[in-house]
């Protein structure tokens, strides 16, 4: 799943608005993701030998690997930026009902 986290930030306003948007699952983005998975789950089994002959044999389709790994990464790192600030939001409740404890 695809996770779009926008920061709306006015400083004079309080604490920042977060806008969470995740993709439908079963549509083509989320097939996109998975098949990105594996890919790179197989780029993981290969040697570096193999890597070398794949980007001989084909450079520009290592570096289009390269920016779609980057980009899920990306998009990784903002949507943990996400639940990270909605689970330090929930740990400054000044008393927080029995039986939650804050985690982290």
């Amino acid at each position: 799943m695809r996770f779009i986290v926008q920061t709306n930030h006015d400083t004079r306003s309080g604490p920042p608005a977060f806008e969470f948007r995740g993709l439908p699952a079963g549509g083509e983005a989320e097939t996109e993701a998975l098949q990105l998975m594996r890919l790179a789950g197989a780029v993981l089994t290969k040697s570096p030998d193999d890597l070398a002959a794949i980007a001989e044999a084909n450079p520009t389709i290592v570096w289009e690997w390269i920016a779609a790994f980057r980009q899920q990464r990306l998009e990784a790192e903002a949507a943990a930026r996400f639940w990270s600030a909605a689970g330090a939001a929930l740990a400054t409740i000044p008393e927080a009902p029995i039986g939650i404890v804050a985690a982290e």
